[in-house]
């Protein structure tokens, strides 16, 4: 059995570094999972920023 499906706009908090101060920005991120084989394993990409 080989799946793939994609969670597309999860709003999240993310950190982000600017001149030594850190600000909590307010981002969407697309996850990616892919299940492959029987033994329920998933795998998670994440793209490149």
């Amino acid at each position: 059995m080989v799946g793939q499906f994609q969670i597309c706009n999860y709003r999240t908090l993310f950190p982000l570094e600017w001149n030594g101060d850190v600000r909590w920005v307010r981002t969407t991120l697309c996850l990616q999972f892919r299940l492959i084989g029987e033994d329920n394993r998933g795998m998670l990409d994440t793209p490149a920023p």
